[in-house]
């Protein structure tokens, strides 16, 4: 066989196993949205959001102005007005999340022919998502997904020689959505773009074309689309008027630190290798700004929320690190250290990430059991709503907020049907019921609007029951899903 016969296999091979990867880690993340979708879907801002959805019969977008969030709606919203089942609903509402880093990579493999652009987008929506998995409305994510693939284009665009005018559409899509997609987005936008143009010189006529576009939408955003909630994030930022490295080590440092360890030891791993690589190659800068970048991101986020109790939300606030480590990995190290095992270390990053997503699963599994174990204590004292004290809740969910359980209660009693449909409450403790029950603690009134379709929910109008005036303290006490806190 001549030499260009072994090359060409050896290409061939090459590309089979590059595409091999992607749809594999595709596949498997789209079996987990579809096994976890009442973990993914019953939880938190998620379950508030495809409960307006329905109710409002419109698209959920809020008054934070992420117009991105329509993107995953669009599924769940026809499958709603086809009146399909509430499962079906909530089972696209899952996948749909899913799909966009998929759909993102194969464009960027097949149209782009970037295999490291799609490997960073999948090495990043898993590399520190334990919890962030099962919290899939994070449009901080979804606008990081587009940097990653918006920088793919550009490197596409520049091999290619693409046409100017095509090259600014092009901006004037991507870079207005990934702005909008998050306070945060602009600043890691400007990172990465730091970034690339370091390693990767950009053309001068495409990089004043990114750098207008992008001044053009952080201005429109700033004076037509502030709103406080996003300004109430920001002066978090007051934290460092007194800043000491004592900081550093309050509630959520010290947590963020051990599950580095114990949990996201690969972000470790990879950021090593990757200032190896570059001291090796003499790239002495170009390490400073990436270590720097790391380490810039972790001080003003664990800074900024010292005290918050490190969870699913936190951990959606952390995004930028593993964002620029799977960036630069395989952008740089990747595509510079051109070896046949490239797909094989890929491979293992996303099958270590894939574990340790899968194994946090227990967490969100325990929730859904412990109030589906409500929901059937709940019929045998013909209780449609009810109010449960955090004295009696599971151990394990003690640290997890509140405030979305009327939702989230809808949605998962209602799979069984209209019929079933309940709503539960969770007060502090008994002695505070007098007061709550002054009031009438109903998901319609929550959000001010009416709880319709009543295809899906069905709730009468009255009080919340509490259980422990039904049944005697000591009963209570020895029912699986109400097991009093140490």
């Amino acid at each position: 066989m001549s030499d260009y016969q072994n090359k060409s296999v050896t290409t061939h091979r090459q590309l089979s196993i590059e595409k091999l990867t992607i749809y594999l880690t595709s596949g498997i993340l789209l079996l987990m949205s579809l096994l976890f979708y009442k973990e993914r879907i019953t939880f938190s801002d998620t379950a508030a959001y495809v409960s307006h959805i329905m109710a409002r019969d419109k698209f959920e977008i809020g008054v934070i102005n992420r117009y991105i969030s329509i993107i995953p709606e669009l599924l769940p919203y026809c499958a709603f007005k086809l009146g399909l089942p509430l499962k079906a609903i909530l089972i696209l509402y899952s996948i749909s999340f899913t799909l966009i880093p998929i759909v993102l990579s194969l464009i960027a493999y097949h149209n782009f022919k970037e295999p490291f652009t799609a490997w960073s987008i999948l090495i990043f929506y898993t590399l520190m998502s334990m919890n962030l998995f099962y919290y899939p409305v994070s449009e901080y994510q979804i606008g990081l997904c587009f940097i990653l693939f918006f920088m793919g284009y550009i490197t596409h665009a520049q091999k290619r020689e693409s046409n100017n005018l095509q090259f600014i559409l092009i901006n004037l899509l991507f870079i207005p959505t990934i702005i909008f997609s998050h306070p945060l987005s602009f600043f890691v936008w400007i990172n990465i773009l730091i970034l690339h143009t370091l390693f990767n010189k950009i053309i001068k006529r495409q990089l004043i074309t990114i750098i207008c576009v992008t001044i053009l939408s952080a201005v429109v955003k700033r004076l037509f689309f502030n709103i406080d909630y996003e300004h109430n994030k920001f002066s978090q930022i007051n934290n460092f008027k007194n800043f000491s490295t004592n900081d550093l080590a309050q509630e959520l440092g010290s947590t963020f630190a051990r599950l580095l360890i114990q949990d996201y030891f690969l972000v470790i791993i990879l950021t090593i290798l990757i200032l190896i690589f570059l001291w090796q190659s003499k790239k002495t800068l170009l390490s400073f700004v990436f270590l720097a970048s790391v380490i810039a991101w972790w001080v003003l986020i664990t800074v900024c929320f010292q005290a918050e109790i490190y969870d699913h939300y936190y951990e959606h606030m952390y995004q930028a690190i593993p964002l620029i480590v799977s960036f630069v990995f395989c952008q740089y190290y990747l595509r510079q250290y051109k070896s046949k095992w490239t797909p094989l270390i890929v491979s293992i990053i996303l099958i270590i990430s894939l574990s340790k997503i899968n194994s946090r699963s227990q967490f969100y599994t325990e929730r859904i059991n412990w109030l589906e174990n409500c929901f059937a204590f709940m019929d045998k004292i013909n209780c449609k709503k009810a109010i449960f004290t955090t004295e009696y809740i599971l151990p394990s969910q003690g640290r997890v907020s509140f405030w979305s359980i009327p939702y989230e209660t809808l949605l998962l009693s209602s799979l069984k049907g209209s019929q079933y449909s309940k709503t539960i409450y969770i007060a502090g403790n008994l002695n505070d019921l007098s007061k709550d029950m002054n009031l009438v603690y109903d998901i319609d009134e929550l959000g001010d609007w009416p709880l319709v379709p009543t295809q899906y929910f069905t709730i009468e109008k009255r009080q919340y029951c509490i259980p422990e005036n039904y049944i005697s303290r000591e009963v209570i006490q020895n029912q699986t899903f109400l097991i009093k806190s140490k």
